[in-house]
């Protein structure tokens, strides 16, 4: 009898000892896929950003086009000049800031004040040749604007699944803290920012 209960203690105890081995084992593969998840969603956050400053660099390279177009086709026409030179001006302290903050907005918003300014002298050409000139001009920088627009919003996405992932409870909250990845990171409020949905809405 005194064995009977022995064996059956003992094979309680190595059930338990299976147990919490599987339940140990368990614990570790689903910190380790957490932890990896979270490597890899935090990787994307610095492509993301890199993406930005090239769509700005590209936008930048068609406002230099629409530069281009307005002093050669306006060089005596003071008022003009002053006021796209102002809108310029805005334009390239926003890129500063960019450089300082990483913020992207200042930026694309400098970008859709620039084209209204810009769209007023294709709406009222001075001659046919500027406006055939300027409309291609426009077209270039809208599609360099819309994509910029597109790329924030591809930035907020990435940064929207990382926030989502890390705060949720348990492992990804563990793997987090002891990995020392960040709690969240910021996403660019687009909405209320003054920034048009496209730049279709400039040139309405």
């Amino acid at each position: 009898m005194g064995n009977k209960t022995l064996t059956t203690v003992g094979l309680i105890v190595l059930l338990l000892v299976v147990v919490l081995l599987c339940i140990g084992f368990g614990a570790v593969g689903s910190y380790q896929g957490a932890y990896n998840k979270l490597a890899v969603m935090q990787a994307g956050i610095p492509v993301a950003r890199g993406n930005m400053t090239s769509g700005i660099r590209v936008l930048s390279t068609k406002i230099d086009a629409m530069d281009a177009i307005m002093n050669s086709t306006f060089s005596a026409e003071e008022t003009v000049q002053i006021g796209y030179a102002e809108a310029r001006s805005g334009y390239d302290r926003a890129l500063e800031q960019y450089d300082q903050s990483g913020d992207p907005l200042p930026v694309i918003k400098a970008a859709a004040d620039l084209g209204l300014v810009f769209n007023v002298q294709v709406e009222n050409p001075p001659t046919t040749g500027f406006a055939e000139l300027g409309a291609s001009t426009q077209r270039e920088v809208a599609e360099a604007f819309n994509q910029m627009l597109r790329l924030v919003l591809d930035y907020n996405g990435v940064v929207g699944e990382y926030n989502g992932y890390r705060k949720q409870l348990f492992m990804p909250q563990i793997a987090g803290n002891l990995g020392g990845y960040p709690a969240s990171y910021d996403v660019y409020e687009v909405e209320g920012a003054g920034i048009p949905a496209s730049y279709d809405e400039i040139t309405e």
